[in-house]
């Protein structure tokens, strides 16, 4: 429930700050701006503004930040620069979301390492969760490539195996003895997770908040294409599915929590986008349209 109400506010915030950028390049363009109001419903505060006229007020619904503009016919690319502005500022805002996030927590490295996420039997007392694997018998252990780790271990048939392992910035080695599942495999007795590392690089960190957006959006495009290949098999859950989703998450691990909240934002405001491209094209229609009527008939 607390990761929800974070997202309410920054939703809020991205609204308001979207508005804002309406705001300033309709002044810039000197496009009538009656009213600027953050939220719905009646005013519980409002002043007039005594150079432009324009109303600005804070009500009692607080339903995101809008921008009522007079439309007196004015030219078309002035409509077009509000929409355009309207597109920047909501981006902007994704990306200052998500630059607060990687300046705090950092930025993934890229590199994957195999580390302990649950310990049951056989490493009972040897591994605890969090440690990384970096080595098997003195063989360096990585994700994706060479032998798994459980190849390596049923490889040794039984035999005790040296991990060599990465607690609290500590290297130590641990000798651990398998032990056969119901199938007959010789198992360690962990579960595993994939690790990474982070770093706070200014230039990562600010590359990596520019791109986030583009590369939410496009992760979800195919993820909706896959949903729409094969819907019988996808569970793609509900609003009680996403509240239990943010819960477990928050309690392995606020900044995955949050990443899911960043997520959810940038999937809303995309379809906020997408209505303004739409506005844009229109606009920009327009514009094209009247260019000709417009031009001044040679003498």
């Amino acid at each position: 429930m607390l990761m929800l109400v974070v997202a309410f506010l920054i939703l809020y915030a991205i609204s308001v700050l979207r508005a804002a950028a309406q705001l300033s390049a309709a002044r810039l363009c000197k496009l009538p701006v009656e009213r600027f109001s953050i939220g719905v419903g009646p005013a519980i505060w409002k002043r007039i503004s005594r150079v432009t006229g324009t109303t600005f007020q804070v009500t009692r619904l607080p339903f995101g930040a809008f921008v009522h503009i007079r439309d007196d016919g004015q030219a078309a690319w002035r409509r077009l620069a509000t929409v355009s502005a309207a597109v920047a500022g909501t981006y902007l805002a994704l990306g200052l979301m998500a630059l607060v996030f990687f300046a705090s927590h950092g930025v993934d490295d890229g590199r994957r390492w195999i580390g302990v996420n649950e310990v049951l039997a056989a490493a009972a007392g040897k591994l605890e969760p969090g440690d990384r694997i970096l080595a098997v018998d003195g063989e360096p252990l990585y994700v994706e490539t060479g032998l798994s780790l459980s190849e390596r271990v049923n490889a040794r048939d039984g035999a005790p195996i040296t991990l060599t392992i990465l607690r609290d910035s500590a290297v130590r080695d641990v000798s651990i003895s398998p032990r056969r599942d119901d199938r007959g495999a010789w198992r360690l007795g962990i579960r595993l997770a994939s690790q990474s590392d982070r770093i706070h690089d200014v230039g990562a960190v600010v590359a990596t908040a520019i791109r986030y957006p583009v590369a939410q959006v496009t992760m979800f495009v195919r993820g909706l294409h896959q949903v729409m290949l094969a819907p019988e098999q996808t569970d793609v859950g509900g609003p009680v599915r996403l509240v239990h989703e943010l819960d477990r998450a928050l309690e392995s691990s606020w900044a995955i929590a949050f990443q899911l909240v960043m997520s959810l934002i940038v999937y809303l405001a995309a379809f906020v986008i997408g209505f303004d491209l739409i506005r844009l094209a229109l606009a920009a229609v327009a514009l094209v349209r009247r260019q000709p009527s417009e031009r001044t008939p040679a003498p």
